[in-house]
């Protein structure tokens, strides 16, 4: 004989269902969202030790994320799970208030038809698993778990009062009609409600393998690439850079960004130099990232024989000549130093040429005629001599040379300095 359900008992079971399921689908949504973090790391080649889940050939995340059956056409599994959780979370939400209607016992099929639709995949990857793998993915045991218990808590909580398949075709009905705003328990508002979360949550994760390799594995990658960098920058001993900021023009070191900062930047450069030309592009975007906290100080160090003692051949034949014309420019203004920065910098390797060096002034808008009679000047000339005397006791050997705070900074190559030095400051 058939059982029949008391109205008390159907709306008692109906408020137990909500409360376990809730409980297991937010179980299920964060075990799910870990094994898409997961799936990214692993299929993105940025996993740099076994996880943590890795206990033996039989117990493997890695080997399982690895396999073909961690994705559907190309959709990471995982993936599936967030959206599935989402989307039985969100009924929930949206028709709770069925528990203790007219509708209770449609709104506790739904659940039951909604927790059946897992058991297909469930049941195809934990034997894909166990029986072509040979191995299984602890996480990914704890989702197949819940899906089960979901199961079982919806099947305990199910009208009673009609047989099983009968529940499942109705459950299958009551779904269809709440998504869709129909009646019994269906309303277009909140229908509405439905589809605008799980459109956006499936856009989240849609987009949350792109977002993740940028923006915590790339930049993880990044961190435990320019580490060693930051360490051995920590372990050098600081020099002693002379820097003179609150004198007249002739004598004053030229400096962008913070007035009080955190982190000194020195550069040792070379306006000849085509790997300085690189580096002082960096220089500003440093500058820029962290206006209040850096300030990048420029010196002169020309590879060139005529000025610096450390060159016994011609190099680089108009470096001096150049860094003469540099802090020509800045006896009017700290300005027109930059203006003559960029302008020196912005010259290709066939551009350096006395007669060239000599029209580039005019064409910056500077004063031509100052800068030409302030070439001469033995007192600019000694300037620049002070600049390379400082470099070579600081123990500089050649251009770009960069000193964080006094300590010198050493990389691999330039792009990595801002990322050096944003961890430097981190650290700080």
């Amino acid at each position: 004989m058939q059982s029949h359900d008391t109205e008390e008992g159907v709306v008692q079971r109906g408020a137990a269902i909500s409360a376990r399921c809730v409980l297991l689908l937010v179980i299920g949504f964060l075990v799910s969202s870990y094994l898409l973090y997961h799936h990214v790391e692993v299929n993105g080649g940025f996993q740099s030790e076994p996880s943590i889940c890795n206990f033996n050939s039989s117990f493997n995340c890695d080997a399982v994320a690895r396999s073909s059956f961690s994705e559907l056409f190309g959709i990471p599994v995982a993936s599936l799970g967030v959206l599935y959780y989402f989307f039985f979370l969100a009924f929930i939400a949206v028709y709770r208030r069925h528990e203790k209607t007219e509708n209770k016992a449609a709104f506790a099929d739904a659940l039951f038809f909604l927790s059946l639709v897992s058991l297909p995949e469930t049941l195809y990857l934990l034997s894909a698993s166990v029986f072509v793998l040979k191995t299984v993915c602890p996480f990914c045991a704890l989702s197949y778990l819940i899906n089960f218990l979901l199961c079982g808590v919806t099947f305990a909580s199910r009208d009673r009062s009609s047989g099983l398949l009968s529940s499942i075709s109705q459950g299958f009905l009551t779904l269809l009609r709440g998504v869709f705003g129909m009646a019994p328990i269906g309303s277009l508002n909140a229908s509405l409600i439905i589809w605008v979360c799980v459109v956006a949550v499936a856009f989240c994760v849609q987009q949350t393998p792109p977002i993740l390799r940028k923006s915590v594995f790339e930049k993880r990658a990044s961190v435990e690439a320019i580490l060693p960098f930051v360490e051995a920058w920590e372990k050098n001993e600081a020099q002693d850079i002379p820097l003179e900021f609150d004198v007249e023009a002739v004598d004053k070191d030229f400096a962008i960004g913070a007035a009080d900062p955190v982190l000194t930047i020195v550069e040792f450069s070379d306006f000849q130099c085509p790997h300085c030309r690189r580096a002082a592009s960096f220089m500003k975007t440093i500058v820029e990232s962290h206006p209040d906290k850096v300030r990048v100080v420029f010196k002169n160090f020309p590879l060139d024989n005529m000025c610096n003692e450390l060159l016994k051949e011609p190099f680089h034949l108009f470096a001096c000549q150049a860094a003469i014309m540099g802090r020509c420019a800045g006896l009017s203004s700290d300005e027109d130093f930059w203006t003559m920065h960029d302008g020196l910098f912005g010259l290709d390797s066939s551009d350096w040429e006395l007669e060239r060096l000599l029209t580039l002034p005019e064409e910056l808008g500077l004063d031509a005629d100052a800068i030409a009679s302030c070439m001469a000047r033995v007192d600019i000339q000694r300037r620049v001599e002070d600049d390379i005397q400082a470099g070579i006791a600081a123990g500089v050997q050649g251009t770009p040379a960069i000193y964080a705070n006094g300590r010198k900074l050493e990389f691999d190559r330039l792009p990595q300095i801002p990322d050096i030095v944003d961890l430097i400051l981190r650290r700080q």
